[in-house]
Formats: C-alpha cells, sequence, structure tokens
C-alpha cells in the first residue's frame, strides 16, 4: 500500500514539515509595537 501511495505520504509529509518551518519562523521575527511574541505552540495551531 505505502508503495502505490507513497507520492501522496511523501507530499503529505512535506507538507507538515513546512508547516512547522513556517510556525517556526513566525516565532522568530522580530514584533513591533505592544504586540507580544507568540510561542511555537500558538503559531502553529492558529
Amino acid at each position: 500500500m505505502i508503495g502505490r501511495y507513497k507520492e501522496i505520504f511523501f507530499g503529505l509529509l512535506l507538507g507538515l514539515a513546512m508547516w512547522m518551518a513556517d510556525a517556526l519562523m513566525h516565532t522568530m521575527m522580530p514584533m513591533s509595537g505592544s504586540e507580544h511574541q507568540s510561542s511555537f505552540w500558538v503559531e502553529l495551531l492558529t
């Protein structure tokens, strides 16, 4: 089954990795004004 759908599984894993990388980059961006810095988990789930 994995051999038949390996492109789909690879795409899902790559998408999840990019989602996490994006959330990590958002937590590392400097915030301006009175905004507070979000945690990794808040960025990941929102």
